[in-house]
């Protein structure tokens, strides 16, 4: 027996004082009802309702399970409506580390137009160049940029970004320009040890 169900059964033909019109109104036969009020009975070993052929109504015992059983049958709806409510509102704290100028850029942007659609997450956002362990550090998502070292991660590409050799017109009037990739060996470069192979750069 579906104790709920059954005290929601309970409830209509009590306001009712009819099984066959709460047989209808629920989409089930009147045997339907006859049978979870009798397992209700016999469940709680108690006459609910005295039944005549013109009129259905409450036993002592009915009348007081009656405001018992409403009090059930609506916090099991309401927790229902809150779980489904929950499957559909994003909320908690999300910990994300990203490279500095493209969280501040990109990133922080887009996290804001977010939480305005989803005012019940909170992102704590950190801002840094330097590798971070985001095990050890305590981080949910991590941007990186290049490929990933760390096989143990799950990483999904999200763009696409290009890289570019720039020189200030002042070195290149003092040390040349170069012309090929070759070129490069006999100039100074600036080499960021953040990126995942700092001293091999790949051409295009």
């Amino acid at each position: 027996m579906d104790r709920i169900e059954a005290l929601r059964l309970f409830l209509n033909v009590a306001e009712l004082g009819s099984f066959s019109e709460t047989a209808r109104r629920s989409g089930v036969t009147a045997g339907h009802v006859s049978k979870q009020i009798t397992a209700l009975e016999e469940h709680y070993n108690r006459r609910l309702f005295e039944r005549t052929t013109r009129a259905v109504r409450l036993t002592p015992e009915g009348s007081d399970l009656m405001s018992r059983a409403r009090e059930l049958v609506e916090l099991s709806d309401a927790l229902e409506a809150g779980v489904a409510h929950g499957e559909d509102v994003l909320s908690g704290l999300v910990r994300v580390t990203a490279p500095a100028i493209y969280g501040a850029n990109t990133l922080a942007p887009m996290i804001g137009r977010f939480m305005t659609e989803h005012p019940a997450v909170s992102v704590r956002l950190s801002l840094s160049d330097r590798k971070v362990d985001i095990v050890e550090d305590g981080f949910d998502l991590a941007i990186r940029i290049g490929q990933i070292a760390d096989t143990s991660l799950m990483g999904k590409r999200l763009a696409t970004l290009g890289l570019s050799l720039l020189a200030s017109e002042a070195y290149l009037a003092r040390a040349g320009t170069p012309r090929t990739a070759g070129d490069l060996t006999a100039h100074e470069c600036l080499i960021d040890l953040n990126m995942a192979t700092p001293r091999r750069w790949t051409l295009e």
